[in-house]
């Protein structure tokens, strides 16, 4: 949460008022800006501090951001209309892990999400967030934009969205997926391509 100047809390507070109660949000805490303070800064959950603003801010459940901070080349830009959504919180912020513990928490998971850095344009990095979310079978939604969101339709793991998607696209994805069955996850193809990368083998190892 880092990118996009923390707007993406409120893309996300957005899509869970509208996806309803049945529906609920996770969020495993890394390094975050927020959407309220201009201009944004990088903080980590590792200092206490800053955690409890990310805290309060989850918390708190508005759409709550100054405009400075909303991406030019950003499609989800009208945040006037939500009064008729949820109101009560449906995101829980969960504790900080080391990592490699988190695989456990993972697991519990159904769907991973996740948003591309690089609004309309693809780049060759990856995201090792993704990995982690292949590496436990989780059926995936996903926007397209990096190196290994490839492997999402390829292997069958779930739905990828454009690389500068709107709420209601996201929407439509998670409803897509969320009734997919994960014995149709190619994932012992997905293993055998890929387990000779030495982070895919440190993560099956755990």
């Amino acid at each position: 949460m880092a990118s996009e100047c923390g707007m993406n809390f409120v893309y996300l507070i957005k899509l869970m008022k509208k996806l309803g109660k049945n529906y609920k949000l996770y969020i495993i805490p890394g390094s975050f800006k927020l959407p309220n303070i201009y201009p944004a800064k990088k903080m980590s959950p590792k200092r206490p501090r800053q955690l409890k603003l990310l805290q309060n801010y989850i918390n708190n459940y508005k759409l709550d951001y100054n405009e400075k901070n909303i991406p030019k080349v950003w499609n989800e830009k009208d945040f006037t209309e939500y009064d008729e959504y949820l109101k009560e919180s449906n995101i829980e912020l969960l504790s900080n892990y080391n990592y490699g513990s988190h695989f456990h928490i993972l697991n519990k998971f159904d769907i991973g999400i996740g948003f591309s850095e690089p609004k309309g344009r693809k780049i060759t990095v990856g995201s090792s967030k993704l990995y982690d979310y292949m590496a436990c079978k989780l059926k995936i939604v996903f926007e397209d934009g990096l190196h290994n969101t490839k492997y999402i339709p390829k292997y069958n793991f779930g739905k990828l969205v454009s690389n500068n998607s709107t709420v209601d696209e996201f929407i439509d994805a998670i409803h897509s997926v969320e009734n997919m069955d994960k014995n149709d996850i190619l994932y012992d193809e997905y293993v055998k391509d890929h387990g000779y990368i030495k982070r895919a083998c440190d993560i099956l190892n755990n």
